[in-house]
């Protein structure tokens, strides 16, 4: 995981897919989900930098 106190993200070895985790609970109102993630772009680029993808990749098994 990568991130601070109030964003983060946690990645899947798997498929190599992330998600971002932001805690609202710090807004006296909820921010849109826009908002949210231009806010926390910082946290894309440093998982797209790693070889993560926001949608993952599915992994071929025969």
């Amino acid at each position: 995981m990568e991130g601070d106190v109030t964003s983060k993200i946690q990645v899947c070895e798997q498929c190599n897919g992330y998600i971002k985790i932001v805690d609202t609970r710090q807004y006296i109102t909820k921010p849109s989900i826009a908002l949210l993630d231009l806010n926390s772009i910082h946290l894309d680029m440093v998982a797209q930098e790693n070889g993560y993808f926001s949608g993952g990749l599915k992994k071929e098994t025969n």
